[in-house]
């Protein structure tokens, strides 16, 4: 080998050495944080003891994170939109390695496979026809239960399959005579690219269609069935006994009734896709951000999916709705109605407008710290299934930036032997004032107690992060109470953000760590911000590899309210500390009250209180979503005393 080639080779070994030195990770979490968060009011499992009778049907369109009561008897499967690639309805219940309280199941060890979650139906009547028959049902009454099922796409996408190929999802069916559950249907795990929407309906799940025929086992009152998932507990790469959720199953249009036939096609149009921002960058802004610059922030057309499930075409209607906290309808897009061909024909169909326009319509611009309205989807048809019909956004303006829709479904970090950083990027449409950062730390199980980071903020050059404009110290504590949910970082001086030392009112916020420091920031999958998203592991930013949004929200505007007890004094009333950082509100008068209740930014009561008979107590408000709040105090007298709060979490 001559000198040339020599040196071109040991540049190319250099490079290439240098680039496998520092990398991006996206790795499983060890927990689902929205569920932890609801674990402490976690509904009860006591149901009613009233069996269902036919039909039974859910394809999991709605908003709670548990499976309905209506239908099911535990609370093990996670109902979102988040996991699905391409649901067959809005909606889906995910089977996967975390219990009801958000944790992994605790009879779940690495390297061992186990049971882990069930998505167990009610008891069901297939002893009887009711209605105009009145007759006992039998096995030529063609009994069915289908489904659709797919692994999670994600988990091809971003995790190891190490651990999964023994893993399986399994169905059973339980016979009251018997007293027993039998094994009916099964399928090992498999990678999701290996689904063939070509043999599939040109869908990206796989429909199971069950019939039901043994009248001795199951043809009586109290029948049940029910889904579970075999689990192989598999530890992170990168941070040892750290024990991580994979092997997801997504199940989706569960449905169990007489005279069926046995096809894939079904009476029903509904929307396949959740609701978005009308926001053109982003979800969420702050109010006034917005009203600076109104019709760039709103996007021209919205995009949402709708699908044809039968086998033939129907007509279909379609609208949407913008309405403001008051109840009032601010904008109604009437989109008409059109044909629209089968999804095994035609695929997903945008709306009967292709799609409808948004611009030249805007949110109200204003003066005050916030705004919310809600946005709402619906559909008509003539067609039988009606729960997937209507889709909602909640539209929030309020004082900070956010990129992400306030969910992780994974966890982002960055591997080097040297100090490693992340920026994202923001741009604002008139000058204002860095205030706090609100942060997404997933929790490390294994690792310190306490994580150490430096908070940075830079301007920007030739649209990469460049000079450092602040820097600050921050302590994480990596623990149940302080992880796997936003921290928000009060800066020790404010960040001016303005033309003279932020070219084009441009601004960057991250962290730095250090080589022996562990980091998971929560990684939201809806939305690719991989453009706005840098890394810098050898001295040279990058943008980001990986399509989704780090769950980091810049806060802004003036200076809060944050009320402290020093603020309390004799016959004065204090509510603090104001914002709400720490879930927990307190409430101190030299009177004495009787009755609290708080309402949110649309009016409804979210809290209510016995009759106290105190003037001192501290109220945990753990599930409320960020946003404007009104306290209302009753005193002794009768006398009404109001409070606005903020709550950030």
């Amino acid at each position: 080998m001559n000198t040339i080639n020599k040196i071109i080779l040991f540049v190319i070994i250099f490079l290439l050495s240098n680039l496998l030195a520092g990398q991006e990770v996206i790795m499983n979490m060890s927990s689902n944080p929205v569920l932890e968060k609801m674990s402490e009011n976690v509904r009860s499992k006591s149901v009613s003891n009233d069996t269902l009778l036919l039909p039974f049907f859910d394809d999991f369109a709605y908003k709670d994170s548990y499976p309905s009561q209506l239908y099911w008897q535990d609370n093990y499967a996670y109902i979102n939109n988040d996991y699905a690639y391409y649901p067959v309805s809005y909606g889906v219940a995910t089977l996967d390695a975390i219990d009801e309280n958000g944790r992994i199941h605790s009879n779940l060890h690495s390297g061992i496979k186990g049971v882990a979650d069930y998505l167990t139906s009610r008891p069901i009547r297939l002893d009887s026809i009711f209605g105009n028959e009145n007759r006992p049902l039998h096995d030529y009454d063609s009994v069915y239960l289908s489904f659709f099922f797919q692994p999670n796409y994600w988990d091809n996408v971003y995790a190891s399959s190490d651990g999964l190929t023994g893993d399986s999802l399994v169905v059973e069916f339980y016979s009251p005579v018997y007293e027993e559950w039998f094994h009916v249907w099964s399928t090992i795990r498999f990678p999701f690219d290996s689904i063939k929407p070509e043999e599939n309906n040109g869908r990206q799940f796989i429909e199971v269609i069950i019939p039901i025929t043994d009248e001795e086992r199951y043809f009586h009152k109290g029948f049940q069935f029910r889904f579970k998932n075999y689990v192989t507990l598999t530890e992170n790469n990168y941070y040892p006994n750290w024990q991580v959720n994979g092997s997801q199953w997504n199940i989706d249009y569960v449905y169990l009734d007489r005279d069926r036939r046995f096809n894939s096609f079904y009476k029903d149009i509904c929307f396949v896709s959740d609701a978005h921002s009308f926001l053109s960058s982003y979800y969420s802004m702050p109010y006034n951000q917005y009203s600076a610059n109104s019709f760039d922030e709103i996007i021209d057309f919205d995009n949402v999916l709708i699908s044809n499930l039968d086998q033939t075409a129907n007509n279909v209607g379609y609208d949407y709705e913008v309405i403001n906290s008051k109840g009032t309808v601010l904008k109604h897009y009437l989109g008409g109605s059109g044909v629209i061909n089968p999804f095994h024909i035609s695929g997903y169909y945008d709306n009967p407008s292709l799609p409808p326009p948004v611009f030249p319509f805007s949110f109200p611009v204003g003066v005050t710290d916030s705004a919310e309205f809600l946005i709402k989807h619906y559909i008509t048809s003539d067609l039988d299934f009606k729960q997937n019909d209507t889709i909602t956004f909640e539209q929030k303006f309020h004082n900070y930036y956010a990129y992400d829709n306030g969910s992780p479904e994974y966890s982002y970090t960055l591997r080097s032997p040297g100090n490693v950083q992340v920026a994202v990027r923001f741009k604002l449409n008139t000058a204002d004032t860095l205030r706090a950062v609100k942060i997404f730390f997933n929790d490390i199980a294994g690792t310190a107690s306490e994580l150490y980071y430096n908070l940075r903020v830079w301007n920007e050059s030739d649209r990469k992060p460049y000079s450092l404009v602040y820097e600050q110290g921050i302590v994480v504590k990596n623990d149940n109470s302080s992880t796997n949910n936003f921290i928000t970082i009060m800066l020790d001086e404010p960040v001016i953000i303005r033309q003279n030392d932020f070219p084009f009112l441009v601004f960057y916020v991250g962290i730095e760590k250090t080589a022996s420091e562990a980091m998971a920031l929560g990684f939201d999958i809806s939305r690719d911000n991989s453009f706005n998203t840098y890394q810098n592991t050898t001295g040279q930013w990058i943008e980001s590899i990986f399509a989704g949004s780090i769950m980091i929200r810049p806060v802004l505007g003036k200076k809060f309210k944050v009320s402290s007890i020093d603020d309390y004094s004799k016959n004065e009333l204090c509510v603090y500390p104001n914002p709400v950082i720490n879930g927990t509100v307190n409430i101190k008068s030299e009177t004495e009250f009787n009755k609290i209740y708080i309402y949110n930014n649309f009016g409804t009561k979210v809290f209510e209180s016995g009759n106290l008979k105190a003037n001192d107590i501290s109220i945990p408000l753990i599930n409320l979503r960020n946003g404007l709040y009104l306290v209302v105090i009753i005193d002794k007298t009768g006398k009404k005393h109001t409070e606005k709060i903020i709550f950030m979490q």
